[in-house]
């Protein structure tokens, strides 16, 4: 109850307005002169009858308070009920105010701004209501899209067995539809997540179980092979079983690929040492195609019945490969002592135990040749550049010299330089695979009992050597009485008896231009009437054959602007024509 209410209402209560109030408010002012004539009119009728009904002021007084209480009861009355309907519209205003405040927060929006003046509290308050309908309107809508996402994300949660309830929402309604889109987009893409993962997995498992033609032993292996994948939820607890099945079936898959690839590969030797004709292993192959349980059968059979045609053989075999683990020590550039440690290849107890002795010794060194092909290849390599550079370096039979015929001499210096050129870079490769090699396994890399840098190093020290002794043979032959001298007379037809032996000289120019070579020589111990016969009769060949040659030389048109190679090929195609130039090897 109001204070209205409560307290005694009469018109002593009542304020005592001015008539100021209502100046300027027309319907004020019309109101007043309506009520004004009324009452006038009321009372003046009023009057007319008491004064017609009695003279007695006693009873004139007493009807003029009952008029008098009852016209100030009436407008009390009335004063109080406008008052009452106030206070209502005050009330419902600020219910309206609440109530809006409410929706404006749930719905993440700003409060109305009112204004009084323009239209007073009554309109205000229907205009509150009008808007509150609007907001309650809005948060139907807004409820009804947040029902939609709750449902959305029971049923995602379900899918993927979580808890729904599991979730701390925000309060605000508008806030908890941003907070389950963000969930339900996450829950979605987790989902689509765990089914690609899902169905990758399960066709991937489907395959190999068809392959291996896999039994399930569980239900839910049943639902993944036979496709039922309505009865999977993407669980936490499902996905870690069908991950554990998966790497299940893949390990079971690759351990019988394997197999397969080894009884193939098994076969196949089987057969080349057991020499099987062509036709019978294309019929086998034809057969054991793909990877199939029924591949796998017919993979051991075969291999059964190649061990057991081995084992009637084994001697044979036995002995095949001995030769293999022979050519393998030599590929592996093997010492004697790597041989020797294979103490079984001499042994004449032919048994099965002693065969796959002999395979494990080929697969070691089949192994290491595979490893270490690179190395070994430069080693051969590095051996077959030394030993053409040797033989250009041995002394040529003097008498070869006079068949150079084509420019063979200028070649093999071509090709000697050449290899001087190659073999050191071959020799720096070596040494750093040889280090490569020592720093992954821990241990020195040997070619034929010898580090690669001893190798080196022997070749070298071994050459310089011979060089050595050469020289101190040649310083002994020259001290031994009776060797010829090198004269003027004599010098010519000496040095192109002498063999090879010394390093080259530099080319000298002449004064006329020719190019010429300073040639030193060693020449042969023989006696003197010998020799002097020997060198007369070479001395005229070569008068004869330096004659030919300028005459050939003086019929030979060479233009202006003809080069080397020109000449070289015309005298080339002269059979009649010998170079009496001697190798470089035996210019000073």
């Amino acid at each position: 109850m109001n204070d209205s209410e409560s307290a005694p209402f009469t018109i002593e209560t009542l304020s005592n307005f001015d008539m100021k109030i209502i100046k300027g408010v027309p319907w004020a002012e019309d109101m007043y002169k309506v009520v004004e004539g009324n009452i006038r009119k009321i009372f003046l009728n009023w009057i007319d009858v008491v004064l017609t009904l009695s003279k007695n002021e006693e009873d004139i007084n007493e009807w003029k308070n009952i008029f008098i209480d009852n016209i100030s009861e009436a407008g009390c009355e009335m004063v109080k009920d406008i008052q009452v309907i106030h206070a209502k519209v005050v009330i419902s205003i600020e219910n309206s105010f609440d109530k809006i405040e409410g929706l404006a927060k749930s719905l993440n929006t700003e409060l109305p701004k009112l204004s009084l003046e323009e239209t007073g509290l009554y309109p205000k308050s229907l205009e509150l209501k009008q808007h509150i309908r609007q907001l309650e309107k809005q948060l139907e809508e807004k409820q009804n899209e947040l029902n939609k996402l709750l449902r959305k994300h029971t049923s995602l949660c379900q899918a993927l067995g979580k808890d729904p309830n599991n979730v701390q929402e925000p309060a605000l309604l508008v806030d908890k539809i941003v907070f389950y889109e963000k969930i339900i987009d996450e829950l979605e893409q987790e989902r689509f997540q765990l089914n690609e993962k899902f169905f990758i997995w399960s066709d991937e498992i489907i395959a190999m179980a068809q392959e291996l033609q896999y039994e399930p032993k569980t239900s839910f292996e049943t639902s993944i092979i036979k496709r039922q994948d309505q009865q999977v939820t993407l669980t936490e607890v499902n996905m870690k079983a069908l991950e554990k099945f998966y790497y299940k079936m893949k390990t079971e898959y690759k351990n019988f690929t394997e197999e397969i690839c080894d009884l193939r590969n098994k076969i196949e030797n089987l057969w080349d040492l057991l020499e099987v004709e062509f036709i019978y292993r294309e019929e086998i192959r034809q057969k054991s195609k793909g990877n199939s349980i029924k591949t796998l059968q017919v993979l051991r059979k075969e291999n059964g019945r190649c061990k057991e045609l081995k084992m009637a053989n084994l001697k044979k075999f036995i002995h095949q490969a001995r030769e293999k683990i022979v050519a393998l020590w030599e590929e592996c550039q093997c010492s004697q002592n790597d041989k020797d440690a294979f103490e079984w290849f001499h042994s004449d107890h032919y048994n099965e135990d002693l065969l796959q002795l002999h395979e494990l010794c080929l697969d070691k060194w089949q192994a290491y040749a595979e490893e270490n092909k690179e190395i070994l290849s430069l080693l051969n390599k590095h051996r077959q550049y030394w030993k053409k550079l040797v033989e250009l370096e041995e002394p040529t039979n003097p008498r070869d010299r006079f068949n150079n015929r084509g420019g063979k001499l200028l070649l093999e210096e071509k090709e000697r330089k050449k290899l001087k050129s190659l073999i050191p870079k071959v020799e720096e490769n070596l040494l750093d695979l040889a280090r490569k090699y020592e720093s992954l396994k821990n241990r020195e890399f040997y070619t034929y009992g010898e580090t690669v840098e001893e190798y080196i190093h022997n070749l070298h020290a071994e050459k310089e050597n011979i060089k050595k002794e050469k020289c101190t043979a040649r310083k002994a032959q020259r001290n031994t009485p009776g060797f010829p001298s090198t004269s003027k007379a004599g010098s010519t037809m000496g040095s192109m008896m002498c063999p090879k032996t010394t390093p080259r000289k530099r080319l000298f120019q002449s004064k006329n231009g020719s190019v010429a070579k300073k040639m030193k020589h060693e020449e042969y111990a023989s006696t003197d009437s010998k020799v002097m016969n020997t060198r007369k009769r070479l001395s005229m060949e070569r008068k004869k054959r330096l004659n030919k040659i300028r005459k050939s030389i003086r019929h030979i048109n060479v233009s202006s602007d003809a080069t080397f190679v020109t000449f070289r090929n015309d005298l080339n195609s002269r059979e009649d024509i010998r170079s009496t130039l001697v190798t470089s090897d035996q210019l000073e």
